[in-house]
């Protein structure tokens, strides 16, 4: 608990979550703590947390299955990991390699910021997203310190809930910053550069799977991909 409370220290989710009613409701009856497992599986994640040198200096903590859905996510020096019993050694080491790209994109805003806005994306104030769909957003650890970006300058990507606050209940809408209509439609010039992606709510996740696929494991490839952009 101590390395959880630390990182609610730098980067305040718990609170945030806990201060808007959707992101409240949908995290009710989840338990945010850490779990013990088997020694067998806290060397197997070891062994494959070693061999990926983005997670040099950076603490793993298994948490509850119930926590945030069960779904990996980053905090401040951390991974975390819930639900791991659904993980096979080769999701495991996917997720790690994703997840560690998430450490990288917190610590290392600038070079980020830079290879995306290369990349067609834009960094937006929150005064630029109307506090109505502010309220309505599924919070991300990973992406909350830059939550909203504008894919060619123009189309926003929200991660809104829809009937019901669940945080496996949400979907995308693109708002339209020439007009602040929001639309179900994904832009085609989106579809053409990243297809029908599994993660579309923030350029960090669409990277951070994109790159994880690829393998990319270290600092030097990393930064290297993101040059060449």
């Amino acid at each position: 608990m101590d390395v959880l409370d630390t990182a609610e220290l730098h980067d305040g989710y718990r609170a945030a979550c806990a201060a808007n009613e959707l992101n409240r409701m949908a995290r009710q009856h989840q338990r945010y703590r850490p779990f013990f497992v088997k020694d067998s599986a806290a060397q197997t994640i070891s062994v494959i947390a070693g061999s990926i040198p983005l997670l040099d200096e950076v603490d793993i903590v298994i948490l509850d299955p119930t926590a945030d859905n069960g779904y990996p996510h980053t905090r401040p020096g951390i991974v975390c990991l819930p639900a791991i019993a659904n993980l096979t050694e080769t999701n495991l080491e996917t997720t790690l390699i994703h997840e560690s790209i998430h450490i990288h994109q917190r610590d290392n805003h600038d070079i980020w910021r830079i290879a995306l806005q290369k990349e067609g994306w834009t960094e937006l104030r929150l005064a630029s997203v109307p506090v109505a769909f502010r309220e309505r957003c599924r919070i991300n650890p990973d992406t909350m310190a830059t939550p909203f970006w504008a894919w060619q300058g123009v189309h926003v990507p929200l991660p809104l809930f829809s009937q019901s606050p669940r945080l496996s209940d949400v979907v995308i809408k693109w708002m339209d910053l020439r007009n602040g209509a929001v639309y179900s439609e994904v832009p085609p010039s989106f579809t053409k550069r990243y297809g029908s992606p599994s993660q579309p709510e923030h350029p960090y996740e669409l990277l951070a799977v994109e790159f994880a696929a690829a393998g990319i494991r270290s600092t030097d490839m990393l930064e290297q991909k993101l040059r060449f952009l």
